[in-house]
């Protein structure tokens, strides 16, 4: 979930409308501010034009990350290589290298050249946390976007509005994120996958199935975790469970009706665990 940033949005939008964009870029700034997301869902507005996070593989795009802490001239060569082939489904072809400061120097080299005479598909982005740790000639290849924290307020409205919890439980979230929406929604995760574990355990033996359902529906997120548990402990031995597989994956689709009553169709499901 992409939160914050609207101003680099709309600078990029239009440069892209007005087919001003640079070939390299380096985004840097804290962890947990939305620096690859924000990459990501360029991409994905330069292939599919939306200005979100993918929600399907992205074919035009090379996503590189550190393997056994570094990323060695070996991964360079096969950026080299996706940057030669034209795009297909798009103007661009784009490399995103995330946590740049992992680059050896011998492959920050390589990405150099690159930078230097790119293919004129080419979108190069190398994330970090500091231009410092990007050597000065690579620097000065790339223009530098800097993303900053992000305001209590704006990450306390997207978690009610995206995830529909209450606005009590939104403004602590916010507050101990301390302007990182990273951190808010990986506390917000955290909190419901403990919650759910508690629920699955009460639930298999329960003779009485309803308070705890009732407890997985209050949050949104919470009920994602809950049904996502129960299908995998289900799904350990899916041949003795067979049938409840079958009427809870019923169930589920009639649940995405608004006018079907949650609480009932999953009762009727797991009433026989």
């Amino acid at each position: 979930m992409l939160l914050g940033h609207e101003d680099k949005k709309k600078i990029f939008q239009r440069l892209i409308q007005e087919g001003r964009l640079a070939h390299g870029y380096l985004f840097f700034g804290e962890n947990h501010i939305g620096k690859f997301l924000f990459a990501r869902s360029l991409a994905n507005l330069l292939e599919n034009q939306q200005f979100e996070e993918p929600k399907t593989m992205l074919t035009e795009t090379l996503i590189v990350q550190p393997e056994g802490g570094s990323i060695g001239i070996d991964a360079v060569r096969e950026c080299k290589q996706f940057l030669a082939r034209a795009p297909i489904q798009s103007a661009y072809r784009t490399l995103l290298i995330d946590n740049a400061d992992t680059l050896t120097n011998q492959a920050q080299n390589a990405i150099l050249k690159l930078a230097e005479e790119p293919p004129r598909h080419a979108l190069i982005i190398l994330i970090s946390l500091s231009p410092d740790t990007v050597l000065p000639t690579l620097q000065s290849r790339l223009q530098k976007i800097y993303f900053s924290r992000i305001k209590s307020e704006v990450i306390e409205k997207a978690l009610k509005d995206r995830y529909g919890i209450t606005p009590q439980k939104a403004e602590v979230l916010a507050k101990e994120s301390f302007g990182k929406p990273g951190l808010a929604i990986e506390a917000l995760q955290n909190a419901m996958d403990k919650n759910a574990e508690l629920l699955i355990k009460r639930l298999f033996g329960a003779s009485s199935k309803r308070d705890i359902i009732e407890a997985a529906l209050e949050d949104p997120v919470l009920t994602d975790k809950f049904l996502a548990k129960v299908m995998a402990r289900l799904a350990k031995d899916p041949i003795r469970n067979y049938r409840v597989l079958n009427k809870l994956a019923d169930s589920l689709v009639k649940m995405s009706d608004f006018n079907t009553n949650k609480r009932l169709q999953l009762e009727s499901a797991l009433w026989t665990l």
